[in-house]
Formats: C-alpha cells, structure tokens, sequence
C-alpha cells in the first residue's frame, strides 16, 4: 500500500474519535491498524491465494481519506424504509451501539473476524466507516425480512461492517445487499476500487436465522468480503450466497456449529460474464455434538468468466456424531470460461458421515437439441438449462426467499 510507512494506529484511532465512538472501540481500531502493518500481503503460494492476487485488494494511497458513502437501512421488502422495524429489533450504527449496548456489542463485534483474522480483515477493523449493529431479542419471532444494504460511490476504498447478534428462541431473516450506488453488475473490467466487507453473526441457542448476502457491486469494483456466524445449541441457520456483480469478488463465508445440535444448510448462486472473476471459499467447522452442515453450490460461467470453489469441512475430535454434506455443479456456456472446484475434509474423529461432490462440464447436448427440436430458439433454450441449474438449489428455501431470488436470476439469465 502507498504510503502505510505513515499510516498508523493513530490514524485509526483519530478515525474512531471522528465517528463519535467510544474510547475502547478507538482502541480497538488502533490493535487492528498494528495488525495490519505487521502482516504482509499474502503470497499467491498460499492455499486459498493461488486463483486470486491479493495486490488485487491493497489500497492505493491513504484508506483513511476517502469512505463508504452510507450504509441504508431497508425493510418490509419496499426499499422505503419508511415503516419502522418490528418489536424486538434493534438497529443502530455501530458507533452508537458501542456506546448504548456494549453488553451486547461486545458478544459479536470482532468475535469472529478480529485484527488476527488476516491482514485485509485487520485493514478493515481499523478503516471501516460504515456499520451497522442488529439485535433480535430473546424469543422474538420476525416474520418481515430486515434488509441491510450497503451502497458504495466512486471512492477509491471502501470498508464496511455488520455485527448481528440473534438472541436464543428468536426467528429471523436477514437479506444484506453489496452494491454500487451507480451502476451495478459489471463485465468484469479491471478494477479501480476497493470494497472490503465484514459481517458477523451470533446466533443463540435454538434460534432460526436464514441469512441472503446478495453482491452485485459495479463493473469497476473489487469486493472481499468475510462472513462468519456461530450457532449456539440446536441452532440453525441458512444462508445463501448470491453473487453476480464486480470485476473480482474474492468471499470467505463460514459457520461455526459450536453448539450441540445445531445446523447450517448452505446455498451459493454465481453467475458470471465477459471478464468476471470469483473467489469463493466457504468453511463449516464443527464443535459440536450432533451437528450438521449442508451446501449446495451452484456456478453459471460464460465467455472468460473464471470462478474458483474451495470447501472445507472441519469436524473436530469432541464433535462426534456430526454429518456433512458438500456439492458444489459448475455449468460452463463457452470454451474459454474456467472453473476450479478444492473439495476438502477435515476428520478428527470417526464417529461421523460425511460425503462431497463437484463437477465441472459445458451445456448437456441432448437437453439443448431436445429444446430446441421443439421449435425453443437456441438462446431460450440455454436460459430455460441454466434456469433449471438453479432451481434445484432454490426448491430448498422458503417460499419468500425463493421468489425474491428468482427474480435477481430471472434478470441475470437476460446476459446470458
């Protein structure tokens, strides 16, 4: 990074101040900040840096001059946000949730991506400007989605953050929106700005959450986005995956089953064109007894579109009984696409079942000539299979989930 000789831990605290927030996030701010500085760029040797630069990702100049223009907050599925959040929400910026709820702020921020995490993850502890804190209380049961979207500008670098906490019994769904507040979608031009997102998630014992992050950023942009979530006891939770937009999208997103019996069933959507590349890394670690973990991963490529997967499912030694399930089908609509599918397993005990599958391969012929044999022009045809790709992923979701997704496909497959 240009410059970061002079970029330090008093930069990021004079940030925190700035924000209005409280002393020890000010802090906070500044051990991310050294942890950054004391990290180096990873090097593409790296397990999960051999399909992406990371030089992709380092800001040009001083992150601390330039920001995220906001963070709205929408709901009730209008975009309005004009009706006010049901009982039992809670949403606040994150600089005044440190100060009014730090009980509760203190459960979730930086409990699973802290300055340790990696040195992207540090930048973003200590240069975010955009935040936001949710909490569900105990019990709560939320029958309207709670959207949180994040507009990025034209700004060079952007960093953001969502802390959710979900307190034990409640149900809820979350739809989080990564775009650009100009032009979304993209054919995958090289990047000339930087958005580095955050999201964390504790989700309590026995509580359900369905969790959609949605990245449809510009032709311009390169996001890196980090999400994990911890289950608690016989929690369980369901987040999907949907990414279509940007130039580079490099995601890590996983789950933590730290709590006997809980679940996590995983869904990915990815659809990429002309230059687009993804990154995508999803992780399932066991604690827990009796835990469960599905995913289901589906990836659409056409011209040079390039998308690597890498799975990993960690069972560790105490956390016997568990299952595991991992499928990741790339469907490629052109010779010069690529896709790169890692499988991986982790098994510290044997008191287990776990299986995975990936496969890689071009549009069936026989499905495209029975189509089209039947009068369905060739471009119809090949959205009808792609369609069809999905829909086996989509079956699996709630009702409400499955008919906003579909719409975001229905539009996609219109580039195809």
């Amino acid at each position: 990074m240009t410059g970061s000789e002079t970029i330090g831990p008093v930069a990021a605290g004079n940030l925190g101040h700035r924000l209005g927030e409280p002393e020890f996030l000010q802090t906070w701010r500044a051990r991310a900040m050294e942890a950054f500085l004391a990290t180096e760029s990873p090097h593409r040797a790296q397990h999960l840096w051999r399909y992406t630069d990371p030089m992709e990702f380092e800001p040009e100049g001083d992150p601390f001059a330039t920001s995220l223009d906001g963070a709205v907050i929408q709901h009730a599925g209008d975009g309005s946000g004009a009706d006010p959040l049901p009982d039992g929400v809670l949403v606040l910026p994150l600089a005044r949730a440190a100060s009014e709820e730090r009980e509760t702020f203190e459960r979730v921020f930086g409990t699973l991506v802290g300055p340790s995490f990696g040195r992207f993850e540090a930048l973003n502890g200590a240069a975010f400007r955009s935040g936001l804190f949710v909490r569900v209380a105990r019990n709560a049961q939320i029958e309207i989605p709670i959207a949180l979207r994040t507009l990025i500008g034209a700004a060079p670098f952007a960093a953001s953050r969502v802390a959710i906490l979900v307190e034990e019994g409640a149900t809820v769904t979350f739809t989080e929106t990564l775009s650009n507040r100009e032009v979304a979608g993209g054919q995958g031009t090289k990047p000339t700005q930087r958005h580095l997102h955050v999201s964390e998630m504790v989700i309590g014992a026995g509580a359900r959450v369905h969790h959609v992050l949605v990245e449809t950023h510009g032709a311009k942009t390169a996001a890196l986005i980090t999400q994990r979530a911890r289950l608690e006891r016989g929690a369980k939770y369901h987040p999907v995956l949907a990414a279509f937009g940007g130039a580079l999208t490099k995601a890590d997103v996983g789950a933590l089953l730290a709590g006997d019996g809980s679940e996590s069933d995983m869904s990915g959507f990815l659809s990429a064109v002309g230059r687009q590349r993804f990154d995508h890394h999803t992780v399932h670690h066991h604690l827990g007894r009796h835990t469960r973990s599905n995913l289901n991963f589906r990836t659409v490529l056409k011209d040079r579109a390039r998308s690597a997967y890498t799975g990993l499912i960690r069972i560790e030694r105490e956390a016997a009984f568990s299952e595991a399930y991992q499928e990741n089908r790339n469907l490629l609509l052109s010779e010069n696409c690529r896709a790169e599918s890692i499988p991986e397993l982790e098994i510290m005990t044997e008191e287990v079942q776990c299986k995975h599958g990936a496969t890689v391969g071009p549009l069936d012929p026989a499905q495209l000539f029975y189509l089209t044999s039947r009068a369905i022009p060739r471009a119809e045809a090949v959205r009808m299979i792609v369609a069809g790709h999905f829909e086996q992923t989509l079956v699996s979701l709630p009702e409400a989930l499955r008919v906003s997704l579909t719409e975001l496909l229905v539009e996609r497959l219109k580039s195809l």
